[in-house]
This record gives structure tokens, C-alpha cells and sequence, in this order.
């Protein structure tokens, strides 16, 4: 197993950084609110979503961007999940990740049926994106809690980089220190 997966957080409070963003989020699944997170690429949004999922004991639907999303695909899958429960009768959150895939002639449709279904959920949605500027995306912006997740400082991945070296028994020379 990679450190990337080992070490990944499994709670909100082993998030690093994007204080404010794991705070507006909590509150939006308090209020069952549907959330779009969005900033680039290893910003945390999946992993912040799992983390919601688990700190609220619910089951976690994920839908990604390379499953097929035209507007029938969508319908059917979040229509499916909307309408039952898990095994363990445990709420769910649904999390559509990485909507910006969702484009083209293939996924036709599959934006607007998005945010048809967020008008009928009563579970929470959860959408992620990295880019959200287009135009397409201004109705979903308008149904959703809105989170951007920024980049780590270097000091926080420093501190992160330290305390995965401690938890692997690994000890750096002074030397290698001042490296990183």
C-alpha cells in the first residue's frame, strides 16, 4: 500500500489545512445542504468527502467521472440510490466526483439532470470539480454550498511530511532536515 493511501486522513481532524472549508462543510451536512467543492487536483475534496461521510456515520455513494454520465446514466444511478437504503439502513451521502468531466457529446444532458436531482434529493450530494467558472456550472453554484479547497502551505506539508515519518519510525539526519 502507497503512503499516499496509508496516511490519507480518515477524519475531519486529520485534515491539514482548508480550515475554514472542513468547517463550512460540516455545517452544510448538518443542514443536509447539498456542498460543490472545487480547487485543483490533490487539493483534498474526495478525501474530504469521505472524511464528511465518516464523522456523520454515513454510507458513501461515489459516482466518478469515468463512469458513463450522459443525462439517462445520471437519472438512473442517483435516482437508484436516492430511493433505497444501505444493507445497514445508514443515510448516505452521494458524491459526484470530478463534475468537470461531465462535458461533450457522450455525457449529453448530464449537467442539467445534476441539478434536476439536487432540487429532488434528500440526501446530501456532494459534487467536486476543480474548475468551476464556466458558465455551465453557474445553476449547480446557485443549489449548493460552494468550498474551495486551496492548496497546502509548504509549511503544512512539512508538519504532514514529519508526522508520517514518525508514525513509519523513520528519523532524519539533521542534514536532510535543513533539505526539506
Amino acid at each position: 500500500m502507497s503512503w499516499t493511501e496509508k496516511h490519507r486522513p480518515q477524519l475531519i481532524n486529520d485534515i491539514i489545512g482548508n480550515h475554514s472549508a472542513k468547517e463550512k462543510s460540516q455545517i452544510a451536512v448538518q443542514a443536509n445542504k447539498h456542498i460543490l467543492l472545487y480547487g485543483s487536483t490533490g487539493t483534498g475534496k474526495t478525501t474530504l468527502a469521505h472524511c464528511l461521510a465518516s464523522h456523520y456515520n454515513k454510507h458513501l455513494v461515489e459516482i466518478n467521472a469515468s463512469d458513463k454520465r450522459d443525462k439517462e446514466s445520471v437519472t438512473d444511478i442517483i435516482t437508484r440510490i436516492i430511493n433505497n437504503k444501505t444493507l445497514d439502513n445508514k443515510d448516505i451521502i452521494i458524491l459526484l466526483d470530478e463534475i468537470d468531466g461531465i462535458s461533450g457529446q457522450e455525457d449529453k444532458g448530464g449537467l442539467q439532470e445534476v441539478s434536476r436531482l439536487l432540487d429532488k434529493s434528500h440526501e446530501t450530494i456532494i459534487l467536486t470539480a476543480n474548475n468551476i467558472w464556466e458558465s455551465k456550472y453557474d445553476t449547480l453554484k446557485k443549489k449548493t454550498v460552494t468550498i474551495e479547497l486551496k492548496p497546502l502551505t509548504t509549511e503544512e506539508i512539512t508538519y504532514n511530511l514529519f508526522n508520517i515519518l514518525r508514525k513509519e519510525h523513520i528519523q532524519l539526519t539533521d542534514e536532510t532536515t535543513t533539505l526539506i
